[in-house]
């Protein structure tokens, strides 16, 4: 008797299944600084005396009862756009000086409220009011001094 053995091998059948899946992205608008008007503390009558002068955020000039004060004082400020609701951390330049035909006088840049950090209106802007302080030397030199400062927005 003859026999035969047969032997099946039979590949094992992986199975697998499929899926798609979606993404979706909103871009923000960066945001940026779009406008604003330079400061301008007016005229100041110093006398001999080193003094600090201050421009308010409003606009108002003020000092040592010694100085005078004239022209028309201006505050700064910035406009600030991007994204609704975008929170928004705000630095001002340090090291100033305005320049001029005496020595240089050193000036702090300080914003009204809201502060170091805020956030975008409902429109998407912000606004500050800027002021500084500026410290006048002894027998300061008279004529123009100029300076410039910088408003940084982190986002």
């Amino acid at each position: 008797m003859l026999g035969f053995t047969v032997l099946l091998l039979a590949a094992s059948a992986a199975l697998a299944a499929g899926a798609t899946g979606h993404v979706s992205v909103t871009i923000l608008p960066t945001a940026a600084v779009v406008g604003g008007t330079g400061m301008s503390f007016g005229t100041v009558g110093a006398a001999s005396a080193p003094g600090r002068v201050v421009l308010s955020p409003a606009g108002r000039s003020s000092g040592p009862a010694a100085y005078s004060f004239g022209g028309s004082p201006a505050a700064g400020s910035v406009t600030l756009t991007g994204a609704p609701g975008m929170a928004v951390s705000i630095s001002l330049s340090v090291g100033d000086v305005a320049r001029g035909p005496g020595a240089a006088m050193p000036f702090k840049v300080v914003a009204a409220a809201p502060g170091a950090a805020s956030a975008l209106d409902r429109a998407g802007e912000l606004r500050l009011a800027l002021g500084a302080t500026l410290s006048v030397g002894r027998s300061q030199a008279p004529g123009a001094y100029y300076g410039a400062y910088s408003v940084t927005v982190d986002y």
